[in-house]
Formats: structure tokens, C-alpha cells, sequence
């Protein structure tokens, strides 16, 4: 006599809730993992922008186009230059990217703007005496 394995009415359809959850989980996972990539990039790219602004524009200190030097650098860098200051022979810029296109779509469907990434960065002569 073969006995046939029956489900019980009330577990019917009880795999398909557990397999739709596992997969919203790691999808939502995956968006969360690609919206954390695209920070750390942003601030790379911000971090890099903000640097190499501050570096050509400490070049040109003495000619006192520094801060249009610098601007120039860091707009061919993907970035927004926010604010540029001279103190004796150091330049300090400061600036900001925006943030990747998952952030900011996330963003425009909660009804907020996405938030810019700044970054500040310093150059010029060095210290005498700090060693």
C-alpha cells in the first residue's frame, strides 16, 4: 500500500511567500549595496576634484588667478567649485559633486533634493620648521 504525501490546505502556497521575500531582501539589499558604492565614489571623486584644484591653483598664487585656475581644474574634474580662499601662499578650495544617479532618483521620488558631496583641500608652500 503506497501512502501519497498530501500538503496541508493551510501550507498551500507558503514556499512562494518565502522565495518573494528572499528575493525583495536581496534586491533591496543590492540597491543599498550600489547606493553605498556610489558615496564612496562620489567622495573619491570629490576628494580627487578638490585636490588637484588646490595644487594648480597654489601654482598660480603670485599671479593671482588661482582661484580661476583652480575652478577650471576642478569643473574638468566632474566637479562644482563652492568656494576658493587665498591665505599668503596657500589656496584652500572647497568642493561638491553630486551624488550617483540611484541616490539621486531615490532622492526626487521622496520628494527631496539629493544631497552634494563636498570636499575641502589645501596647498601651497610648506611649513618652515615642521619637521
Amino acid at each position: 500500500m503506497t501512502t501519497r504525501w498530501r500538503a496541508d490546505r493551510a501550507d498551500r502556497g507558503a514556499a512562494t511567500v518565502v522565495w518573494l521575500t528572499a528575493i525583495s531582501l536581496v534586491l533591496v539589499l543590492g540597491l543599498v549595496g550600489i547606493a553605498m558604492t556610489e558615496l564612496a565614489s562620489g567622495r573619491a571623486k570629490a576628494a580627487a576634484a578638490a585636490d588637484l584644484g588646490a595644487l594648480a591653483g597654489a601654482e598660480h598664487v603670485l599671479d593671482g588667478t588661482q582661484c580661476a585656475v583652480a575652478r577650471r581644474i576642478v569643473a574638468a574634474n566632474g566637479a562644482t567649485l563652492t568656494r576658493c580662499s587665498t591665505a599668503s601662499s596657500d589656496v584652500e578650495v572647497q568642493v561638491a559633486v553630486s551624488p550617483g544617479k540611484l541616490l539621486t532618483a531615490l532622492a526626487a521620488r521622496a520628494g527631496n533634493r539629493a544631497p552634494r558631496i563636498k570636499m575641502t583641500a589645501r596647498a601651497g608652500a610648506p611649513q618652515r620648521g615642521a619637521d
